[in-house]
């Protein structure tokens, strides 16, 4: 398996191609056929309060973010990213940062989308807990499904299982107040061009899940 993201200049590569083609939200399942309203569909299940800083952690290149901003203007978001590359692309408005330790303050909410599968859960979690204000929100929408399979062997991705995520969770003052599994999915089209048995195999007990924890 490569670390695609021990190589920044191809990070920078795919990413720019990627953009390029419109494609700003790197998530294989979608909630809505475009991106904006995909997005719309996240916040709504996701709600911060009103005023709330919210930490995008593994913001892509910001594209979440600036809608999420677009639709409701009070909300305010730091990035982190820990590529430069992807960095570079995002929002200049936004506050953007490289790794937890530049993060001076809790923030009121978290967000994490298709990113828990590139980190160790345990520590990923711990950051977050840590990251947050009492009461504060953590909004998860990820992959779930088997520890093994094949996700992590053809897509370099790790999988989670829901009790491994609860345990965690839990262990680091995260309470879960809200949980749905999406009635309807779109693909990320680059998927869509994936042979149909074989995507079936690879995501074989593997689905997304949306969480929503609060900080105890």
């Amino acid at each position: 398996m490569i670390d695609l993201y021990a190589d920044e200049d191809l990070v920078r590569r795919l990413t720019q191609e990627c953009v390029e083609k419109g494609d700003t939200v790197f998530q294989i399942h979608r909630l809505a056929p475009t991106e904006a309203e995909h997005v719309h569909e996240l916040l709504r299940f996701f709600h911060p309060p009103e005023g709330a800083v919210v930490l995008d952690y593994g913001c892509g290149v910001g594209a979440v973010a600036q809608m999420m901003k677009n639709e409701r203007p009070d909300l305010d978001f730091v990035l982190l990213n820990p590529s430069q590359a992807q960095l570079d692309m995002c929002p200049t408005h936004f506050l953007r940062i490289k790794t937890m330790t530049e993060l001076k303050t809790p923030v009121d909410a978290v967000m994490m989308q298709y990113v828990l599968g590139h980190l160790s859960i345990a520590a990923a979690m711990q950051e977050i807990g840590d990251a947050l204000i009492p009461g504060g929100l953590f909004f998860l929408y990820d992959l779930v499904g088997p520890e093994k399979g094949r996700v992590e062997e053809e897509m370099d991705y790790r999988v989670y299982p829901p009790s491994m995520l609860m345990k965690e969770a839990q262990e680091n003052g995260l309470k879960l107040h809200d949980v749905r599994t999406p009635l309807k999915l779109w693909t990320d089209h680059f998927y869509d061009k994936m042979p149909e048995e074989i995507f079936c195999s690879v995501f074989d007990k593997v689905y997304p899940m949306l969480y929503r924890f609060i900080k105890c």
